[in-house]
């Protein structure tokens, strides 16, 4: 009989020995699991909806005649809950300050912020360059 408990305690050891390999392996995974690299997943929602705009005549539409709002619409259903964007449109003299609102820019210090831009040059009837870029970051 005494040898029959130290075959438990055996197998008591090893279960909790077990038990606390799998709790450290689910924590660190747990860990990593929230800091993945979430670069790869914007950058194609973002070219996803920029790549939309420039083929769909109607957002096209928009972007040219400055609604930001009807692409910002479009966009919000395809951007996940956790991330919050800002679609700017300019003209061209100025490209190169199409820059995100100050408000916005407030929301983001500390965070990293994904920036995808789409170059329109007009439409059949009229030549008028816009810039539609796209800044996500995560909320």
């Amino acid at each position: 009989m005494v040898r029959n408990k130290k075959a438990w305690i055996k197998v008591l050891e090893s279960t909790i020995a077990v038990m606390i390999l799998a709790g450290t392996l689910i924590y660190v995974y747990s860990q990593n699991s929230d800091s993945y690299d979430s670069s790869a997943e914007i950058s194609v929602i973002q070219k996803k909806i920029l790549n939309d705009i420039s083929v769909n005549s109607t957002l096209r539409d928009y972007a040219l005649i400055h609604d930001e709002q009807s692409i910002t619409d479009y966009a919000n259903a395809l951007i996940p809950d956790n991330y919050e964007f800002e679609i700017k449109i300019c003209d061209e003299p100025q490209f190169q300050i199409c820059k995100l609102s100050e408000q916005n820019a407030a929301k983001t210090i500390d965070k990293a912020i994904f920036v995808e831009d789409v170059i329109l040059s007009g439409n059949l009837t009229s030549y008028n360059p816009k810039k539609v870029r796209l800044f996500v970051w995560l909320k």
